[in-house]
């Protein structure tokens, strides 16, 4: 039955989801026909029987990227429904319309659903970072992180916010594992090499100073950072070799400015 109401949207029969689904339901209401919904029986064209039809029509338009559609059946069924995938999916789907007061309404309405669920407590970081609830945003990441340690946009995320409060401590166990799981990005050096050299935990302060000048793409810009911390914490030689290696690197620059004509003005 969904596939014919899913064909007649695609050809167009009908300009709204809603109007195939009521000549549907009129064409089959004359046969008394009633079918198997989960363990009960629902009578065709019940509450009921709304309720899982119009449920139905938002999967199939929110899997089709149909967002304002699937929205609109999402809002009706929302507030009703205690099924936390629905509720998920209606906030992914307001964050996908840029509704952010609706997807927060409808996270926290998932999340009452299944408050440990990692895949709700991601998304409810996403809507709170976007919202600017960045304490609201911190604890659902660290909540999700705990449950699923590997999702690395979170931990990217989670230690932005440690940063954003010189949290350094917070951030290490983060992102060294981001730098021991996958191919970290220079960020993540560039941070853990703050947060090792305020710890007090030089050496590896230096290392990870030099990946994150390595993955640099300016090399010059990204071993100004590793003199600087060479000079800060008195190694003299160190930085002065360093200060050679970036003085040649800018000597092997090939760029050269394209001629103009002088200006006749």
């Amino acid at each position: 039955m969904n596939d014919i109401i899913r064909q007649k949207y695609k050809n167009g029969c009908f300009t709204r989801a809603k109007t195939a689904l009521a000549a549907l339901v009129f064409a089959l209401a004359a046969s008394s026909v009633q079918f198997a919904c989960a363990e009960d029986q629902v009578v065709l064209g019940s509450d009921d029987w709304n309720f899982a039809m119009a449920k139905n029509i938002a999967v199939d338009f929110a899997d089709a990227g149909m967002w304002a559609r699937a929205g609109a059946y999402l809002d009706d069924v929302g507030e009703k429904t205690q099924d936390w995938n629905v509720l998920l999916m209606w906030a992914r789907v307001k964050v996908q319309l840029g509704e952010m007061e609706k997807a927060d309404h409808a996270i926290k309405l998932a999340l009452k659903q299944a408050p440990s669920n990692p895949r709700i407590l991601f998304t409810a970081g996403d809507i709170a970072l976007d919202l600017k609830q960045l304490d609201e945003a911190e604890l659902y990441y660290e909540q999700a992180l705990a449950i699923q340690p590997d999702q690395s946009k979170a931990a990217l995320a989670l230690g932005r916010l440690y940063a954003r409060n010189n949290e350094w401590q917070k951030l290490i166990p983060v992102y060294e594992r981001l730098a021991s799981t996958t191919l970290a990005p220079s960020e993540v050096w560039i941070r853990l090499a703050v947060a090792h050299e305020q710890a007090g935990n030089l050496p590896r302060s230096e290392y990870c100073y030099r990946q994150y000048a390595e993955l640099s793409r300016n090399k010059s810009v990204g071993l100004s950072h590793l003199h600087a911390f060479y000079e800060r914490t008195g190694q003299s030689s160190k930085a002065a070799e360093t200060r050679r290696t970036i003085h040649s690197l800018g000597k092997k620059d090939g760029r050269v400015m394209r001629a103009l004509h002088p200006s006749s003005h």
